[in-house]
């Protein structure tokens, strides 16, 4: 079974960006077991676990994004318009990315610094009051 998932993994990564859902769909669909009904009810339970762990990570957002497109990842092998959606979204956040990695490029040492600071600042700040929030509960 690991072996399989790494196999769906590199094929997925390789996959060209905006096709890579919709091809993990038709690949669900063209494979051996698409007519037994157990890879779909796994995946789809398994969709839902990934969503809870990540709403229940909501309150500190990088360790709880992650799961949330896992999620969403294995809920699109089952949906080809959730599929199509994640690949136009996944086009439209390359985009921001692309944007966002020319302007940091761009910033001077001490604006790199700077908005490194704030960031760690940030992530520190929501440690902490998320700390006192489960202390009071």
């Amino acid at each position: 079974m690991l072996k399989r998932l790494k196999q769906q993994w590199r094929s997925f990564r390789h996959a060209e960006p905006g096709q890579r859902f919709q091809g993990r769909y038709w690949r669900a669909r063209r494979s051996t077991h698409s007519r037994d009904i157990g890879p779909h009810v796994e995946r789809i339970v398994l969709a839902v676990v990934a969503f809870l762990i990540g709403s229940a990570l909501c309150f500190t957002p990088v360790p709880g994004i992650p799961f949330l497109a896992i999620s969403a990842g294995l809920l699109a092998s089952e949906s080809l318009p959730l599929a199509r959606a994640l690949d136009r979204t996944e086009l439209r956040l390359r985009a921001v990315a692309d944007a966002l990695r020319r302007r940091w490029r761009a910033l001077p040492w001490i604006g790199r610094a700077l908005m490194s600071l704030i960031l760690v600042g940030g992530a520190t700040l929501e440690i902490y009051l998320l700390a006192e929030l489960v202390r009071h509960w």
